[in-house]
């Protein structure tokens, strides 16, 4: 997608990708990333999302395509922004594949557009852009838990997720209670009621 000619996006799409681009950064930080897309920066709406709207939706206008939308999107997902948190880069990542993917586009984990079947209903595009780790935070697992085996989500690795998960568990009661050991033996020491009140 970082040659030829995107196509122009709709009001609604446009709208819904700028919502989801507004999530992932400051006011300041989207002043910068508007200079460095090349657009210009005329709106006076004091919200990002709006603010996105107005000034990607007129560099559309002039241009008679989406290259200026497109360029923005794969400035605003690089992961270079994310390194801190890979896990928000794939949070972020998701969310935007959701409004993307009635576009007939995504972006991808190098963070660049490529082309896709257009999504026709909202369950197939949230289906496209649902990974395990959506699916995890729709079930309300523990922070803990995703906190624990973020590479492994990224991956989709499946097996080494849930494996990381277990293994994180013991940790944190290691952490809390100072305890050593693992499995069975761990956890009745620290929950067992053998020596009166139990650590945790």
């Amino acid at each position: 997608m970082t040659d030829g000619q995107a196509p122009s996006f709709d009001a609604n799409e446009l709208e819904e990708i700028c919502h989801r681009l507004g999530d992932t950064m400051t006011g300041g930080k989207l002043t910068e990333l508007l200079r460095e897309a090349r657009i210009e920066q005329r709106s006076t709406e004091s919200t990002k999302w709006r603010r996105l709207r107005d000034d990607l939706g007129a560099g559309q206008r002039r241009d008679g395509n989406g290259n200026a939308v497109a360029r923005f999107i794969q400035l605003a997902m690089a992961p270079v922004r994310f390194g801190a948190d890979p896990a928000a880069f794939e949070e972020h990542r998701e969310a935007l594949n959701l409004s993307l993917a009635h576009a007939g586009l995504s972006i991808g984990k190098d963070g660049k557009l490529k082309s896709i079947p257009a999504a026709t209903t909202l369950s197939e595009a949230q289906q496209r852009a649902r990974g395990l780790r959506a699916k995890l935070a729709e079930r309300g697992v523990h922070h803990d838990v995703l906190a624990a085996c973020r590479a492994e989500l990224v991956d989709e690795n499946y097996f080494h997720a849930v494996l990381e998960a277990t293994k994180s568990l013991a940790e944190k009661i290691r952490n809390l209670t100072g305890l050593g050991g693992d499995g069975a033996p761990l956890a009745d020491q620290a929950f067992g009621l053998a020596k009166g009140t139990p650590p945790l």
